[in-house]
């Protein structure tokens, strides 16, 4: 019998709430999530990605898709938001109408 969502899916949902305009890479997500790790590796990506479609099944309104940005190969984003979101990353924010004129994938993104 499960036990409910674990702590990763916990987090990921919070930082969901806590910013439902905010577009976040897999990279801002492992961060938030993985605070206390010196480095982010690939099992915490592989975890962070188990543990968010997870949470994707639960919040029908908040959608994955795969990128072509170095470090990021997933977004996730509220496909219910219609206006001009930002994107954390490891970067920092970025706002999405200057990202998508330099990745064509965000702009399939932004209209869904």
């Amino acid at each position: 019998m499960s036990r409910g969502p674990g702590r990763v899916e916990r987090s990921i949902k919070a930082a969901f709430d806590a910013e439902p305009t905010r577009i976040f890479t897999t990279e801002h997500l492992c961060s938030r999530v993985y605070a206390g790790a010196t480095m982010i590796e690939k099992k915490h990506r592989v975890s962070l990605i188990r543990a968010a479609k997870r949470v994707l099944q639960r919040e029908h309104h908040w959608r994955m898709t795969r990128t072509h940005m170095t470090g990021a190969p997933f977004l996730f984003f509220n496909s219910t938001v219609n206006e001009s979101a930002d994107i954390a990353g490891p970067q920092g924010l970025r706002h999405m109408s200057e990202e998508s004129d330099r990745h064509p994938l965000l702009a399939d993104a932004e209209r869904h």
